[in-house]
Parts: structure tokens; sequence; C-alpha cells
């Protein structure tokens, strides 16, 4: 996947690359729409792993402005830097 330069998948990724990914692994064309409903119905608040929390807009490299009142519902109170965290800490490491 193309979110790093060192390969290991380390940092937040974009919708677009997300999209790239997929077409690159499946030659599917996926949307927006249908990558945020399976990466908001992959959550873990036992563990404070929200998968959405990784996934974050160009312009500002965070996530969208709906994430955290969505995250709060979800049972989540952790910083969006700690959840991003827990993501790739549960996901663990290619190296």
């Amino acid at each position: 996947m193309r979110n790093g330069s060192s390969g290991h998948g380390t940092r937040p990724i974009t919708y677009g690359e997300l999209r790239l990914a997929a077409y690159e692994a499946t030659g599917m064309k996926v949307g927006h729409n249908q990558f945020a409903g399976l990466a908001t119905s992959v959550k873990r608040p036992g563990d404070g792993f929200l998968l959405s929390s990784i996934i974050v807009t160009v312009d500002t490299g965070k996530p969208g402005t709906g994430f955290l009142p969505f995250a709060r519902r979800q049972g989540f109170d952790q910083s969006v830097a700690t959840m991003q965290r827990h993501v790739f800490e549960h996901c663990g490491s290619d190296e």
C-alpha cells in the first residue's frame, strides 16, 4: 500500500490512497462511502481501536469533521493521535 516511503504503514492514509491501492490490488473502483462504511464498522472500544481514525483528508492530514462526533458516539474518548497509534499497534508491523 502506498502509505509511506518506508512501506511500513506507520502513518495515516487518505481516501485517495486507499482507492488507488484497492484498484491496484483488485482492479475494482471503490468509492469513498464504501471505505467509510468499512472503516467505521471496524471498531473495538475496549482496545481503543477505531480503523477510521487513520483515514485522513489530504488538505488537513486529519480525519474528517464528522470523525470525532462519530468516535464519541461509539464510546471512544481518546485523542485522535491515541486512536491512530492503537490502530497501528493492533494491526502489527510488517517489519
